[in-house]
């Protein structure tokens, strides 16, 4: 019995012996793949860590962190096509440019490979001498047409046009959902002069787009630009309606509306626009306020307006602020002001003619009309084309009853623009009386 325990211990011993020697051989083929599967799948949930979190950097704004993060999100796993887009896109805010355009070409490798059918299994990598439209073509899937997108900004910021329209063309091509798409496809061709073909491009996406406001806003911005100002105002009113609320579509709307003439109606909308929380402060706009209250016969208020800005010493140089407040004091007949617009106006342009006619009409209001009709040809000689100064002088001269001297400005006003109906009808009116023919018009200034 004795004999029979100690057999099988010793037994027991062997095959314990013998299965830690196994052991020691390595793991088997199952085990290894599930190994490898493991750390594949926490080499996976990292890169998904890392790319939330460079995401949400990202979109806070901190791209340096956001930088590093997608970084260890790619070198975690570099087989994720939305990763280098999105290392893409932080370069492109960063100014990489040149950077971000690699990453994006990264991104379409990944997806050539990922999306490889069982002839391409041998070289997976093959696509990649294709170009971006067959590319496109084969692979239309979100991830690859949000890759095409951002290529189309990178390649708009260094203002290379052409290859930034093909992108956007692409991703409007994969994507008809998406409005944003054939709205940077169309602004692409306004740069590059085809305006007939963004509008056609856009028009073509109204029904499609119907409710969109940013559609109606490119369109509008491309009438502005062909001076169809009616169409523009009909448009940015649409965008408007469909984007109620936003001041930036109100702006395009108040600047069509003053190009149109409809001078009431835009002063309307920028009242409105200037009601809005961090536009009431925008000095751009009061001055426009200023010009429109002036065309509704307003100035009253226009002067005022322009007198506080005058008044801020950040303005003290502006000329055309300085023109607007003479334009309006002569209108007011406000005398003082005539005359510091002049003065201000002559000292900070003195090529210029406005300060020297302000400077007259002051003049000629005090009575020194000789004075004024010297300022006046001090005004005529530095402006060729300028036919306030010459009218201003011809009524001054007709004033003093030098009736040859009157006709001489007249006619030189009606040369400068043939027509000007009010040149026409004081020449015609001082050259009856003095006897000359109204044919004088014709002749060399």
């Amino acid at each position: 019995m004795l004999t029979r325990n100690r057999l099988l211990a010793t037994a027991s011993l062997v095959l314990g012996a013998g299965a830690l020697l196994t052991g020691c051989q390595g793991h088997g083929k199952f085990t290894s793949e599930a190994i490898e599967q493991a750390e594949l799948r926490q080499a996976q949930m990292k890169a998904a860590t890392e790319w939330d979190m460079a995401r949400q950097q990202f979109l806070a704004g901190d791209l340096k962190k956001a930088r590093r993060s997608i970084d260890n999100s790619i070198a975690y796993n570099a087989e994720v096509v939305k990763s280098h887009v999105l290392r893409a896109r932080i370069l492109i805010e960063t100014g990489d440019l040149e950077m971000a355009l690699g990453s994006i070409q990264a991104a379409k490798d990944v997806h050539a490979e990922l999306t490889a059918g069982p002839e391409e299994e041998e070289n997976p990598k093959r696509k990649k001498g294709l170009s971006k439209r067959e590319q496109q073509e084969e692979t239309p899937d979100e991830q690859l047409t949000e890759a095409f997108y951002y290529e189309g900004i990178i390649y708009e910021r260094l203002s290379e046009f052409e290859e930034a329209l093909e992108s956007f063309e692409l991703a409007m091509a994969a994507d008809e959902t998406d409005a944003q798409f054939p709205m940077a496809a169309a602004e692409m061709m306004i740069e590059l002069d085809r305006l007939d073909d963004a509008k056609n491009l856009l028009q073509a996406k109204l029904q499609r787009f119907e409710h969109n406001a940013g559609i109606r806003q490119t369109l509008g911005h491309i009438a502005m630009i062909q001076e169809n100002y009616p169409r523009a105002v009909t448009l940015f009113e649409e965008a408007c309606l469909l984007g109620p609320g936003d001041p930036i579509l109100r702006e395009d709307l108040v600047r069509a509306q003053l190009a149109s003439g409809a001078f009431t109606e835009a002063e309307s909308s920028l009242a409105w626009l200037l009601s809005e929380p961090g536009y009431d402060s925008r000095d751009d706009l009061q001055r426009l306020h200023a010009k429109l209250l002036i065309k509704i016969d307003r100035p009253v208020e226009a002067r005022e307006l322009i007198m506080q800005l005058t008044a801020d010493k950040r303005y003290a140089s502006d000329l055309e602020l300085w023109i607007d407040l003479g334009n309006v004091a002569a209108i007011l007949k406000d005398q003082h002001r005539l005359r510091s617009a002049g003065q201000r106006v002559v000292g900070l342009a003195p090529g210029r003619a406005e300060g020297y006619i302000f400077t007259a009409m002051f003049l000629r209001a005090r009575g020194d009309l000789d004075r004024a009709t010297r300022v006046l040809g001090d005004a005529i000689e530095r402006d060729p084309t300028d036919t306030r100064a010459p009218i201003l002088q011809g009524l001054i001269f007709a004033e003093l009853n030098r009736s040859d001297d009157a006709r001489e400005a007249f006619a030189l006003a009606a040369r400068r623009d043939p027509q000007n109906a009010q040149a026409r009808e004081l020449l015609a009116a001082v050259s009856a009386r003095s006897g000359n023919a109204l044919a004088e018009v014709d002749g060399d200034e």
